[in-house]
């Protein structure tokens, strides 16, 4: 009757760490964060960052803080001018509808499967309208870490050329 029961303890724990293995993805992690995203304002604020704070890798975070800085400098000096990220946090292409037909839509997204190599991800994400829409997608690359609470965006390759951490440390406002 041990056995049996040591055996059925051993199994449970067995699964449900092969569950949070599983669930803790880079993949996983950063869908739940684009959702999460997306159901919040996008404008570029301490609350904002706040927010999505437990997604954000450390260094990136402090790059947040340190252009929360800069902004509210910068809009002191130049109250009418409107902000360097002034269309909102940039992890999801400006949210416009497409009019075809009598339809009108909005953008989906599809997380693919990440690169791992070591504690460092690259996943990337497609932004895509419906084909009636004859727009092309927009494929943004998140580059993750892993910590000890799991996968953290720390920077996003926008396939421009451009990067998030690459804007966040420009030397000019």
């Amino acid at each position: 009757m041990k056995n049996l029961l040591l055996l059925a303890v051993l199994l449970v724990l067995l699964l449900s760490s092969n569950v949070v293995s599983q669930t803790n993805t880079p993949e996983a992690n950063l869908a739940a964060f684009i959702k999460f995203s997306r159901s919040m304002r996008q404008d570029f604020n301490k609350q904002g960052v706040e927010a999505r704070k437990r997604w954000f890798s450390a260094a990136l975070y402090r790059l947040f803080l340190n252009e929360l800085k800069r902004q509210n400098e910068y809009l002191k000096k130049n109250p009418s001018d409107m902000p360097y990220f002034g269309d909102g946090v940039p992890f999801q292409p400006i949210d416009e509808t497409c009019e075809a037909g009598k339809h009108s839509y909005r953008y989906s997204y599809t997380v693919s499967k990440g690169v791992v190599v070591g504690e460092a991800a690259t996943v990337p994400i497609t932004f895509a309208y419906p084909a009636a829409c004859k727009i092309p997608p927009t494929v943004y690359k998140f580059k993750m870490i892993k910590s000890s609470s799991g996968w953290l965006v720390d920077d996003v390759d926008y396939g421009d050329g451009k990067t998030l951490v690459a804007d966040l440390n420009r030397a000019e406002y």
